[in-house]
């Protein structure tokens, strides 16, 4: 399995129905987001939406912290091509 160490942009997100083949996009058409991968077997990420404004109010910052999603964890390589993770830090509201 060749060296994945490294960060990783994101540059699509979407979800879709596997019975009706429906795709949605919960971040927008170009969302922002990075994957932070360590030799030592932890990673890092986050996501967040394409078209989001700089937050103002209280409300704007509330409604910014709940479009987002953060993580990290730990991941393994298993031969030949499995990509295993375990999530031991989130914040995600959706």
């Amino acid at each position: 399995m060749p060296d994945i160490c490294g960060v990783w942009l994101l540059r699509s997100y979407y979800l879709e129905n596997t019975a009706t083949g429906e795709r949605t996009e919960p971040f927008g058409s170009s969302p922002n987001g990075v994957l932070v991968l360590l030799p030592e077997g932890r990673m890092i990420g986050m996501i967040t939406p394409s078209q989001q404004k700089r937050p103002v109010t209280e409300a704007d910052h509330a409604d910014a912290f709940q479009k987002l999603i953060a993580y990290s964890r730990r991941y393994r390589l298993e031969p030949p091509n499995r990509f295993v993770t375990t999530v031991d830090v989130r914040q995600d509201f959706r």
